[in-house]
Order: C-alpha cells, then structure tokens, then sequence
C-alpha cells in the first residue's frame, strides 16, 4: 500500500458512522504523526485545529486530544492562544536520538545473540557469506 492509500484509508476510517472518539482521536493523531515525521508538515509550521478539521472531515476535539498526544511526544508545541506548532528538532537532540539509537540497538543485539537457535546462527553466518562473496 502506498503512502497516498494509507492517508486515504485512514480518512475512510475517521469518517465511519458510529465510531467511538477515542478511535476517531487515534486515527487523527496517526495521521498527524505520520505528517510531522514525513515532513508535510515542516518544522515550525502551525497546526490550525479548524484547517485539520476541515481536511480530515471530523470535529475539533479529536483534533485537539491528537495535538495533546503530540506535545507530549514533543513533535508539537501548543503554545498558549496561538496554538500548535510543529516542533524544531535541534541539533543536540538528533545527537540524544542517535545517542539512545546506538545504546538501544547494543541491547537489542545482545539479546538477540543470547537467544539465538543454532539454526538462525547459521542462516546468519550464510547471509553473510553471501554478501561478502558479492562485493
């Protein structure tokens, strides 16, 4: 599914009879989130609630209860009587991400090694072989 029919279903989905608000508020706040990390929305740019409104087909209030969920995983700031506004990602902050990238995956990797089946180590090692053989 590309990216255009994966928005499309999701506001199929926001505008189904009967929905419950706490489903409607988490399907605008995926289609939000997925803006905001692909850019549509650029850093800096404010998020009018009765322009998403409008666009998404839906009322104000999961559109507010989205932008709440989105502060808190700072990818907005709501800014009192101005509203939400996509936050700015400095460069100390892409350094914590890929600080806490690099100690996450370090993990990841050592537990993967110590549940590893013989038989997985082996399609590891021949994958590698593989890829070595091709350069």
């Amino acid at each position: 599914m590309n990216k255009k029919n994966a928005m499309t279903s999701i506001y199929s989905s926001l505008r189904g009879a009967g929905q419950i608000g706490g489903l409607r508020s988490d399907a605008v706040f995926s289609a939000l989130k997925s803006k905001i990390l692909g850019f549509e929305y650029a850093p800096g740019e404010a998020l009018t609630e009765l322009a998403i409104a409008a666009e998404m087909n839906v009322s104000r209030t999961p559109i507010r209860e989205a932008l709440r969920r989105l502060e808190h995983e700072q990818l907005v700031q709501i800014i009192p009587h101005k509203g939400a506004i996509v936050t700015r990602i400095s460069e100390e902050g892409i350094r914590e991400v890929y600080l806490i990238r690099q100690a996450l995956e370090g993990i990841c990797a050592w537990r993967a090694v110590e549940s590893i089946s013989e038989e997985n180590l082996s399609a590891v090692g021949e994958s590698m072989d593989k890829a070595t053989k091709a350069l």
